[in-house]
C-alpha cells in the first residue's frame, strides 16, 4: 500500500506463543479455539454417528487438533516459515 505519510510508530513483534505442547493461545484466538474444538468433539459426532466417542479417542483427536491449531496460529502470525 501507497501512504501518504510515514508511520513512525515501534512495529511490535508478534507474541511468541511458545513450543508444542506448552504453547500459550493469544487471548484473540480463544474464542474460535473453543467453538472449533466443541464442534469437532462433541457436536460433529453426535450427529453424524449419533454418540460421542470413548475418553481415549476423544484425547487423541484432541491432541490432533490443538497440533493443527498450534501451526495454525504460528503460520498466521508469521512465526513458521
Amino acid at each position: 500500500m501507497n501512504y501518504e505519510f510515514q508511520d513512525y510508530r515501534k512495529k511490535t513483534p508478534p507474541p511468541d506463543i511458545g513450543r508444542w505442547p506448552f504453547w500459550i493461545l493469544p487471548v484473540q484466538d480463544v474464542q474460535g479455539y473453543i467453538f472449533r474444538m466443541m464442534l469437532l468433539m462433541f457436536v460433529l459426532p453426535i450427529i453424524f454417528m449419533g454418540y460421542l466417542f470413548t475418553p481415549a479417542t476423544t484425547f487423541i483427536y484432541w491432541v490432533i487438533f490443538d497440533i493443527i491449531e498450534y501451526i495454525k496460529i504460528k503460520k498466521g502470525r508469521g512465526l513458521l516459515p
